[in-house]
């Protein structure tokens, strides 16, 4: 999965090897994350303050949307689990 960018930098990717989502310190906190599977269903739909990286390794195997949304900033990515 591409990197989603703010200028040259790499905020948001999927650690494949780890299953992590990785949201990176140039994204102001508080930041929403929603993940919705398959047939559409919201599955995760967290806020957090600090957290950068949120596992995925409980989740099974398929593709997900996963939306990031904070104070000046928001992104969609597909995963592949």
């Amino acid at each position: 999965v591409r990197p989603a960018n703010v200028g040259d930098q790499s905020v948001i990717y999927f650690d494949a090897q780890r299953k992590v989502l990785v949201i990176g310190d140039e994204i102001e906190v508080p930041v929403e994350i929603s993940i919705i599977n398959p047939t559409g269903q919201t599955i995760i739909h967290r806020t957090t303050n600090t957290a950068r990286e949120f596992t995925l390794s409980h989740l099974k195997p398929g593709l997900y949307i996963v939306f990031v949304r904070g104070k000046h900033f928001q992104q969609a990515i597909r995963i592949l689990l």
